[in-house]
C-alpha cells in the first residue's frame, strides 16, 4: 500500500493522478492517491509560482471527476481517492472551505501540510489573523476524516483539540530534517 500528495499540475499534465493509478493498477499496488490544489500563486500572496496554480473551479471539477471514477469504498479497496489543498500558504480560503464541503457530500478523506515550520505560523496570523489549527477549523476541517502532515509547531493547547475532533497527524520525519524546523513531538 501506498499514498501520494500530488498537487502539482503544469500545463498539459491534467491527467497526472489517472496516470498514477493506471501505474499503481499494473503493479498490483493498493493506493490512496490525493487529488492536491494550489491556486493561491506567489502574485496573489502565496507561495507557489502561477505556473503551477489552478482555477479553482477546475480544481473542484477534477476532484469530483476523480472521485467518481476511481474511489472504491470498503475494506478490499484497491484505490481510494482523498481531496488534499497543498497547504494554507498555498491554497484560497474558499478552495479550503470547497474541498472541505466537496469530501463531506463526497465522503472522502481531506490531507493538507500543517504546523510544519514556525513560518507558516507567522503567515496564517499575518494573513488570516490566527494560528493554523484555528485556520483549519474555520475552515471546516476538523474531523475524523482529516489527516495532516508534519505538525511540529502545534502548541499543549492544541493537541487536545486535535485528538477530541479524531485529526490524524502523520510526522515527516525526513523533510523535517532536511529544512531544520524541528520535529514532530510524537509522544504528546
Amino acid at each position: 500500500t501506498t499514498t501520494d500528495h500530488h498537487y502539482l499540475f503544469p500545463a498539459g499534465l491534467d491527467a497526472a493522478i489517472d496516470i498514477e493509478i493506471a501505474a499503481a493498477k499494473r503493479l498490483g499496488l493498493r493506493v490512496l492517491v490525493t487529488r492536491g490544489s494550489m491556486n493561491l500563486s506567489e502574485r496573489d500572496g502565496g507561495l507557489p509560482p502561477a505556473s503551477v496554480a489552478q482555477d479553482e473551479d477546475a480544481i473542484l471539477a477534477d476532484s469530483e471527476r476523480l472521485v467518481g471514477r476511481y474511489h472504491q469504498r470498503g475494506e478490499a479497496a484497491m484505490v481510494q481517492v482523498a481531496l488534499a489543498p497543498c497547504s494554507p500558504f498555498s491554497v484560497t480560503t474558499s478552495l479550503m472551505r470547497a474541498t472541505a464541503a466537496l469530501a463531506d457530500r463526497l465522503e472522502v478523506r481531506l490531507h493538507t501540510h500543517l504546523a510544519e515550520t514556525e513560518d507558516e505560523n507567522r503567515f496564517c496570523q499575518q494573513l488570516y489573523g490566527c494560528r493554523p489549527l484555528d485556520y483549519l477549523e474555520d475552515c471546516g476541517w476538523l474531523s475524523d476524516k482529516v489527516w495532516l502532515a508534519h505538525g511540529v509547531h502545534f502548541n499543549a493547547a492544541e493537541m487536545p483539540r486535535l485528538a477530541r475532533t479524531g485529526v490524524c497527524i502523520r510526522h515527516c520525519a525526513c523533510s523535517n530534517q532536511a529544512l531544520g524546523s524541528g520535529h514532530c513531538p510524537v509522544r504528546a
